[in-house]
């Protein structure tokens, strides 16, 4: 069966934190290029920032999915706070990953995967909840995550790159604010030449990441279930 891959790019800004909109951003036009690519087998990423970066705001794109003959892979992009329990700061409510599996379960009449790629503190921790037994339609799940459960996922200013905001731009200006792990992952795979965007196991064992970790006492983290 063949797959039919949904990116869906959630991001909440706080007053103390400042790139959020350029962490979604770049991660959007990153996809965007999948999708120019592969039309037929990647949707359009779509984007939820700060007051639509509500849950049920994607309701509707679940549902109208449960009619494609392909099987479904949602990747879960998210930038912004977590808390030390691992829940991500949505607009309206704080979403743990049983609140967040159980939506997509609810809604989902076929067979999905989910892939959560999370540039918030303390991500490690959103995945600590993940229990596959109890959902009909996630078959698979996995998770790359901007730290361990102990450490703070940072931000940088640097200087900007118009080949990162290619097909979505930001103000033109000389730097900007963006997430440590958000920045990296994207500069990996443009510069790897990466073509599978979904083999998280490969793109963290990238020798980029220890030295990210040295640096920025940030650690990437990755797990599947």
């Amino acid at each position: 069966m063949n797959y039919y891959i949904i990116p869906i790019l959630f991001g909440n800004n706080s007053d103390t934190l400042f790139g959020i909109e350029n962490d979604v951003y770049i991660i959007y036009n990153l996809f965007y290029k999948y999708y120019l690519k592969s039309p037929d087998i990647w949707h359009e990423p779509y984007i939820f920032l700060n007051e639509n970066s509500i849950l049920n705001n994607i309701k509707e794109i679940i549902i109208n999915l449960n009619n494609l003959d392909e099987k479904i892979i949602f990747i879960i992009y998210f930038s912004g706070h977590s808390n030390s329990k691992g829940h991500l700061k949505f607009y309206n409510n704080n979403i743990s990953s049983t609140i967040l599996l159980n939506f997509f379960n609810n809604h989902l009449k076929s067979s999905a995967q989910i892939y959560f790629i999370i540039d918030t503190c303390y991500s490690k921790t959103f995945c600590k909840n993940f229990i596959l037994n109890n959902y009909n339609y996630i078959e698979k799940i996995y998770f790359m995550g901007s730290c361990m459960e102990n450490e703070y996922s940072k931000e940088i200013e640097t200087e900007y790159d118009s080949h990162l905001f290619k097909y979505k731009n930001i103000n033109i200006c000389k730097k900007f604010i963006v997430g440590i792990f958000s920045l990296y992952l994207v500069i990996l795979i443009k510069t790897r030449k990466i073509l599978n965007l979904l083999d998280f196991k490969n793109i963290i064992s990238d020798k980029l990441w220890k030295m990210i970790s040295n640096k920025y006492k940030q650690t990437i983290y990755y797990e599947e279930f």
